[in-house]
């Protein structure tokens, strides 16, 4: 009733383990919010989120931003997609963004009191939520859970539920530790949450094309200062990131996460360089990108993490940006999400 199973389950097996990993990265610290904020365990909403679009890829989550399949209903006011399902040309819920549905689907499952007793459940019991949502009439598939737990198993996210849990969780370095680097399955998240923190891995597939706007910066003092209330420096061409890291003792692969770059040792060009996570917020509503610049150069010169400028924007971090493109720097107004 509630799941695409038909496109979604069958859709899924398309996909290849790089679709999985990548929505992995993209959406699990998403998850892992939503779990602090609702108590939804981040396995389960992105088990769900891989199974009903597809890793991403289904035709409903690319027109409509629905990455859990959730029909409309009579209380639904937001915007409409029909699609194919248990019924031809039924009513799917239809979001500007997947914020947009992430959001939406945990205050579906927090306010129907038929998915009330979920939350009597430990969050690290996965098998009991997978089989729960199946009772509660969230999907018609009789093998829904089986599904679920399988996706979870297979990409070790209950991994994520365990580190959401912990204090401070968003300092820890967890994405680059989830890499598809060709093999038949991703690479797990890490065998046990503790050793999440003890290795820092850079994923060696996230290269961006960083220029640009990188190269019209100036101004900036040589001495540390602060952007956003991150700490900061100005590093020039040539500068090696090994000595910037071992100057202000800080690891190799902590620097190069702060500031979203791959396994690079010496600046190719000017650019900052953070010497601490960039802040999830901005005094900044939103602004107006330069000709040729990318989410990543606005992640640097602002001070926000790129991976939620990335969600709140639906742009991919890399993409050159029309000159005026308006990027928040927020989570944005509803309606006023750049959709797809």
């Amino acid at each position: 009733m509630w799941v695409i199973l038909l496109l979604a389950g069958g859709f899924a097996k398309a996909q290849t383990s790089a679709d999985y990993a990548a929505y992995i990265r993209q959406y699990g610290a998403l998850a892992m919010e939503e779990q602090t904020r609702t108590g939804i365990p981040a396995a389960i909403k992105l088990a769900q989120g891989l199974l009903e679009s597809g890793a991403g890829k289904g035709s409903l989550v690319q027109r409509s931003n629905n990455h859990f399949g959730i029909k409309c209903k009579s209380d639904w006011t937001g915007e409409k997609a029909y699609h194919d399902d248990d019924a031809r040309q039924e009513c799917f819920r239809a979001y500007p963004s997947a914020l947009d549905s992430y959001k939406d689907h945990s205050n579906y499952l927090t306010t129907s009191q038929r998915y009330a007793y979920l939350f009597d459940l430990e969050v690290t019991d996965y098998k009991g939520w997978a089989q729960g949502l199946r009772r509660a009439g969230y999907a018609t598939n009789p093998k829904y859970p089986q599904l679920l737990i399988k996706v979870i198993e297979d990409n070790h996210l209950n991994d994520l539920t365990d580190l959401a849990l912990k204090e401070n969780w968003d300092q820890v370095d967890w994405a680059s530790n989830y890499q598809y680097q060709g093999r038949n399955t991703p690479t797990p998240v890490g065998t046990t949450v503790s050793k999440i923190a003890a290795v820092q891995v850079v994923p060696e597939n996230t290269q961006l094309q960083h220029t640009v706007a990188d190269t019209r910066i100036s101004g900036y003092p040589e001495t540390p200062f602060t952007i956003n209330e991150a700490k900061v420096v100005w590093a020039k061409a040539g500068t090696s990131m090994l000595a910037l890291a071992s100057k202000h003792k800080i690891e190799l692969s902590h620097l190069l996460y702060f500031n979203d770059m791959d396994r690079k040792d010496i600046l190719d060009q000017d650019q900052l360089v953070f010497l601490e996570r960039k802040k999830k917020k901005c005094s900044k509503e939103f602004r107006l990108a330069l000709p040729g610049e990318t989410l990543w150069n606005i992640s640097q010169s602002e001070g926000v993490r790129l991976d939620l400028l990335s969600i709140w924007n639906d742009l991919p971090a890399d993409k050159a940006l029309a000159e005026g493109t308006k990027i928040w720097l927020n989570p944005p107004p509803t309606a006023s999400v750049n959709s797809k």
